[in-house]
């Protein structure tokens, strides 16, 4: 079932998961690494490897959730 099947949110639930999942990358603080993982009927990362939070690299994890 995917997030933006009415049944689960649609496409208003899915926005509000991404806005959400946008606040917590930019709240991260530079010492800390992370990566996005998306999934519906399989699975997709924006890195193959954990990133240091920088500015860059957030602004970059939030375009690619666009």
């Amino acid at each position: 079932m995917s997030m933006v099947e009415e049944d689960v949110g649609g496409p208003a639930g899915y926005g509000r998961v991404k806005a959400r999942i946008n606040e917590v990358v930019e709240a991260l603080n530079e010492a800390a690494f992370f990566n996005v993982i998306v999934f519906a009927d399989a699975a997709s990362a924006w890195q193959t490897n954990m990133m240091i939070a920088n500015e860059s690299n957030k602004r970059a994890a939030k375009d690619w959730l666009l």
